[in-house]
């Protein structure tokens, strides 16, 4: 079930979705109901196909939160939770576990060690699936 609705709100499965959506209308001579489908689907498949979109979502919350620079903060002896979200990877098993790792999630994971390394009693948390 699970798997079912993550591959429902991709946003490639939401383009083929609403096209089809379109089409099906247009079959049943709801023509301009299946034109806005039509010309909707074009303008999301626009909107994921390029990175401007993305880039302006993290830009605000980037902007919005400081890098953790200073750890004067957290007091050493707590523990603290790092979240690392996942980013993608290839599965071969003839590469080292780095290289299977995207850009992203081998820059996410560098600046999760650094700050294990600064917070000594924290514990990274992986999220992301298995491979198989």
């Amino acid at each position: 079930m699970n798997s079912i609705l993550s591959f429902l709100i991709m946003p490639l499965t939401i383009f083929w979705l609403i096209l089809i959506a379109g089409i099906f209308l247009f079959l049943l001579k709801r023509k301009r109901t299946s034109l806005v489908c039509g010309i909707f689907s074009i303008i999301w498949l626009a909107m994921i196909s390029f990175s401007f979109l993305p880039e302006l979502l993290v830009r605000s919350l980037e902007n919005r939160y400081p890098p953790l620079l200073e750890i004067s903060q957290f007091n050493p002896k707590d523990s603290v939770y790092i979240l690392v979200l996942g980013s993608g990877y290839k599965y071969n098993k003839n590469l080292p576990p780095n290289d299977q790792l995207s850009l992203n999630s081998l820059g996410r994971l560098t600046e999760a060690i650094r700050l294990l390394r600064l917070l000594n009693s924290s514990q990274i948390v992986l999220s992301g699936t298995v491979p198989c």
